[in-house]
C-alpha cells in the first residue's frame, strides 16, 4: 500500500482527486486479472495515461496467456512493480539545477537487465518529463531537506513533521527516506509501525471530518467516506506490518472499531 500517493511517481493525490485504479498487468492483455486485487495499484492520471495498455517484457517476449497463468511469476516485466520490486534500492533521485530527477541507482549499473527495467520505467512513465510533477516532487523533497538541516542545527520543533514526511504513505516519502539515509540521518526515519499508525490516524481524521459534515448538513456522506471505511477494513485484515489485533486496538482507541468491523465482515 502507498497511502494517497501514486504508486509509480509518488506524487500526492489531492483530496478532490480519488486517483485511478491501475492494473499493473493491463486487463486488455491479462483479462483474467481484471478483478485480481493483487494486480491493483493506485495511480495518478498521468502515470495511468502513460502506461495505458502497454506492458513490455524483456527481450520482447510475448505475454503469457490464461493457459499458462501458473507461470506468471516467470515473466520478466520491464516496468518496475512498486509492490514486489526493491524500487527504493534501484531508483534514486539526483539533484540537477535545483530539481530532483529519477535516475538508476549506481548499485545496479553492472546489472544490464535490471538497469533496462529502471530506464524503461523512468522513460515510459515520464517520471522526468512532466514539468508539474517534477516541480511538486522537487519542492516537497527540498522542504524536507531544509527541515532536516534546521533539526540538525538544534531546532527540534519540526522533528516530528520530518518523520511524517519520510513516511512511505506520504508524497515522495520513499525518496525522502533514501536521501535522509544518504545524509546519515536515519534516526529521523519513522519505523514501519509508525508509518502505518500515522496512516491509520490520517484516515480516521478523514472519517471524523466527513461525519461532522454529515451531522451539520444532514446529507449522506460523500463517496470518500465509504472508501476510507473500506481502506481501514483492509488494513485491519491484512496490515503491512504488525498484527490485525494491533490495528483493531488503534480503531478501538479512535472509537471506530464497530463501524469498520461491518466492512471487515464483508471482505
Amino acid at each position: 500500500m502507498h497511502g494517497r500517493v501514486c504508486a509509480y511517481c509518488q506524487c500526492g493525490l489531492p483530496h478532490n482527486d480519488r486517483g485511478q485504479v491501475e492494473h499493473f498487468r493491463p486487463k486488455s492483455i491479462y483479462w483474467w486479472l481484471a478483478y485480481e486485487f493483487s494486480n491493483y495499484l493506485l495511480s495518478c492520471s498521468t502515470c495511468n495515461h502513460c502506461k495505458l495498455n502497454v506492458f513490455p517484457l524483456l527481450n520482447d517476449a510475448a505475454p503469457l496467456t490464461w493457459r499458462d497463468r501458473d507461470r506468471l511469476h516467470e515473466e520478466k516485466a520491464l516496468f518496475l512493480d512498486p509492490v514486489a520490486d526493491e524500487v527504493e534500492d534501484w531508483l534514486h533521485l539526483a539533484e540537477q539545477h535545483s530539481f530532483f530527477y529519477a535516475v538508476p541507482a549506481k548499485a545496479i549499473e553492472s546489472r544490464p537487465d535490471l538497469l533496462l527495467r529502471v530506464e524503461t520505467t523512468i522513460e515510459r512513465l515520464w517520471l522526468n518529463r512532466n514539468s508539474l510533477r517534477l516541480k511538486e516532487r522537487s519542492e516537497t523533497i527540498r522542504s524536507a531537506l531544509e527541515m532536516h538541516k534546521a533539526v540538525e542545527t538544534g531546532d527540534l520543533s519540526n522533528a516530528r513533521e520530518l518523520r511524517r514526511m519520510a513516511s512511505r504513505f506520504q508524497p515522495h516519502g520513499a525518496a525522502i527516506r533514501r536521501l535522509l539515509e544518504e545524509r546519515g540521518a536515519a534516526r529521523f526515519l519513522p519505523s514501519p509501525e509508525e508509518e502505518v499508525e500515522d496512516f491509520v490516524k490520517d484516515l480516521i481524521a478523514e472519517l471524523r471530518a466527513a461525519e461532522a459534515n454529515r451531522i451539520r448538513t444532514g446529507e449522506e456522506p460523500e463517496a470518500r467516506f465509504w472508501e476510507v471505511l473500506w481502506a481501514l477494513a483492509i488494513l485491519w485484515k491484512c496490515p503491512p506490518v504488525g498484527t490485525p489485533a494491533w490495528i483493531e486496538g488503534l480503531l478501538v482507541e479512535a472509537g471506530w472499531r464497530d463501524d469498520i468491523a461491518l466492512f471487515l465482515a464483508r471482505i
